[in-house]
C-alpha cells in the first residue's frame, strides 16, 4: 500500500487522512512522513485520542470531543481563550501546524503558527460562530469542513478566510436532511463572500 501511495504523491498537492480507527491506522505515521518528505500538505481528521500517530501533520481537524480526549481544554476551560491555550500546547507537543476544532453549534476554532508574536502570543487564533440557524442534520458536517478547508487552501485563502469558508459550507449541509453535498453554485457564492476566487 505504501509503495503505491508513494507513486501517487507526485500527482497531488494535498493528502487527506480520515482516520476512522478501523483499518490501516498503523500506516498513518508512515503516510504522514512520506507526504511531508514530498512537501505535501497533510490534513488529518482524527479518531484516536493518541495524537502521537499524527505527529508532523500540517492540519488536524478534531471535533470538540476528540480535542478534549487528546488533552485539550480540560485544564484551561472551554472558552475561546482556553481552546487557544490548548491548541498552542497540542501544536507544539505533536508538531502540528494548524488545529481546526469543530464545535457543533458553537462553530469552529482555528489555531495557526505565526511568525510575528503580538503580545507574546506564539500563534494566531480565529473563531467563527456557527452560521446555520436551521440545523436539520449534522451528518457529514465534519467531512464538509475538511473538504472546504482543503479547497480554500488550494485557492490560497488566508487562515481566517479558510475558517469562514469551511464554516459556511458546513452550515449549508446542516440545513439538509441526511448526508448531503454543497452544490457548485454555493461553493462559488461562499467563496465570493469570503475572498476573490
Amino acid at each position: 500500500i505504501l509503495k503505491y501511495f508513494e507513486t501517487q504523491l507526485p500527482h497531488c498537492d494535498y493528502v487527506v487522512i480520515p482516520d476512522y480507527g478501523k483499518h490501516f491506522s498503523e500506516l498513518i505515521p508512515k503516510i504522514i512522513t512520506l507526504s511531508r518528505r514530498h512537501e505535501k500538505h497533510v490534513i488529518v481528521d482524527p479518531k484516536s485520542s493518541d495524537w502521537s500517530r499524527y505527529v508532523n501533520s500540517s492540519t488536524i481537524t478534531p471535533n470538540i470531543r476528540e480535542f478534549r480526549e487528546a488533552g485539550g481544554v480540560e485544564a484551561v476551560g472551554f472558552e475561546p481563550s482556553g481552546i487557544d491555550v490548548s491548541c498552542h500546547i497540542l501544536r507544539n507537543k505533536f508538531n502540528i501546524d494548524d488545529i481546526l476544532v469543530t464545535k457543533g453549534a458553537l462553530g469552529l476554532s482555528l489555531s495557526t503558527p505565526t511568525e510575528f508574536y503580538e503580545d507574546s502570543t506564539p500563534n494566531s487564533f480565529y473563531e467563527s460562530p456557527a452560521v446555520s440557524s436551521e440545523v436539520v442534520d449534522v451528518t457529514g458536517a465534519g467531512d464538509t469542513v475538511v473538504a472546504a478547508y482543503v479547497t480554500a487552501l488550494a485557492f490560497g485563502f488566508t487562515a481566517e478566510e479558510r475558517l469562514e469558508f469551511a464554516n459556511e459550507a458546513a452550515g449549508e449541509v446542516c440545513r439538509k436532511l441526511g448526508t448531503s453535498v454543497v452544490d457548485g453554485d454555493l461553493w462559488k457564492d461562499t467563496a465570493s463572500n469570503v475572498a476573490i476566487m
